[in-house]
């Protein structure tokens, strides 16, 4: 049989996870003490590790009514990072990971967002299956809502106008880009794609990202934009630094702390805090993270020895606590938990998740002319009515007040879309 007789080899559909850096090689890309290893690749450069078999953390438990299944359940986890360069349309590198190997990654080394616009460019606002928000007030309320089917924006209930989206998935508009996107910083894509081709599919991605396409349906995606000068972002750390050292002093600050994950239920841990200013010794161990617990601990230790909040995001992590003892394998930066609002300069700026976002100025503007609009002179200064049935009653009989008391309404019709469409 000739060579040109024999089939091609049917692509299967991956799942892949594609991160899109801000550096220029794997060298800058990877922590120091990444623990992968380098292994010849005929596409881009592969790190790769294999952890060793270990007793799993609960196996001890079960040993205190089963003593021999101590040693005979073991775990062991994978990781993989594949790295690839695109010429077009600009010269970018990009990181696909497999299993653990996200976490080898450097904190900053990969494009907040890509994933997340990525997604809303490529779906409509119809197809919708999951989304992420978080709202930025003083307490840090975060929410997946997902949809049992395809669903239009407007199911999901997110507002707007005080809900940060965090992550999108859905039914992409194209089949031949994906037969499903996921994205925040990565973007998750279920495709047919080939080994050869992924360089191809990382420059079509990028492409997709650079038209911004997802602000013909999603513009409040942009009411936030991530701040990349450097100097903008060294003035701001220093009001939040000012502001940490306010509540270490005894003070008062609206600075709190956040995991800006949705945690599953159940996941409860123990954690410590840990860098440099730190007292010595022993470690307390919390059952929550709290900006009272973290103050607490700088308090205890030699706080004035840490100058700016470079030290902070240099050194201070949040590991979780097993026998007393950090797991090293499971930490984050305090930095990364840091929620604060700050006025710089005639804009309003929010840190969350280790990253600063400037407000736009029309969008701070509108909220706040909303916010005013509240504390304007009532419509009703005063009433004789006995309850709020009888109040109720005495306002149906105004012709320029609509009564909606007890009414439903479905939001799902054409007259709504049609409005929510326009914002």
């Amino acid at each position: 049989m000739s060579a040109s007789a024999v089939a091609a080899p049917s692509v299967s559909t991956v799942a892949l996870s594609l991160r899109l850096l801000t550096v220029a090689t794997a060298a800058e890309a990877l922590k120091p003490d990444h623990g992968l290893s380098h292994i010849a690749s005929t596409v881009g450069e592969l790190w790769i590790s294999q952890t060793p078999p270990n007793p799993p953390g609960w196996v001890t438990f079960l040993g205190g009514v089963a003593p021999d299944v101590v040693g005979m359940l073991r775990t062991q986890s994978c990781s993989a990072v594949l790295f690839v360069e695109v010429a077009k349309p600009a010269k970018h590198l990009f990181a696909i990971c497999f299993g653990q190997g996200h976490h080898s990654l450097a904190d900053g080394a990969v494009e907040r967002g890509f994933g997340l616009k990525v997604t809303l460019s490529q779906v409509a606002r119809d197809q919708l299956r999951t989304i992420d928000s978080a709202a930025l007030d003083s307490t840090v309320m975060q929410r997946r809502t997902q949809a049992s089917r395809n669903a239009h924006l407007v199911a999901f209930e997110i507002d707007t106008n005080r809900e940060l989206v965090r992550l999108a998935s859905g039914v992409p508009k194209s089949g031949d880009f994906a037969k499903a996107l996921s994205g925040r910083d990565a973007l998750a894509t279920r495709a047919q794609i080939a080994p050869g081709s992924i360089i191809a599919y990382c420059e079509r991605a990028l492409a997709i990202y650079q038209t911004k396409a997802y602000r013909r349906d999603f513009p409040f995606v942009d009411h936030v934009e991530l701040v990349t000068d450097r100097t903008r972002c060294a003035e701001l750390d220093a009001l939040a630094y000012a502001q940490l050292a306010a509540l270490v002093a005894g003070g008062a600050s609206d600075l709190h702390l956040a995991i800006p994950d949705i945690l599953s239920p159940g996941k409860e841990v123990e954690i410590g805090y840990f860098g440099a200013g730190f007292a010595k010794g022993h470690k307390r161990a919390f059952a929550q993270l709290a900006i009272e617990d973290y103050v607490a601990e700088l308090q205890r230790g030699d706080f004035a020895s840490i100058t700016d909040m470079a030290e902070i995001k240099g050194s201070h992590e949040i590991c979780v606590m097993t026998d007393g003892q950090a797991d090293r394998t499971r930490r984050r930066k305090v930095y990364s938990c840091i929620v604060y609002e700050a006025q710089h300069k005639g804009e309003a700026y929010v840190l969350f998740d280790g990253q600063w976002y400037l407000v736009d100025r029309g969008f701070y503007g509108e909220i706040d002319r909303s916010y005013k609009a509240l504390l304007a002179r009532p419509f009703e200064m005063q009433t004789t009515a006995v309850n709020e049935r009888d109040f109720i009653g005495q306002l149906q009989s105004r012709p320029d007040l609509l009564c909606l008391d007890q009414t439903r309404t479905n939001p799902y019709t054409k007259y709504w879309i049609k409005r929510l469409n326009k914002l």
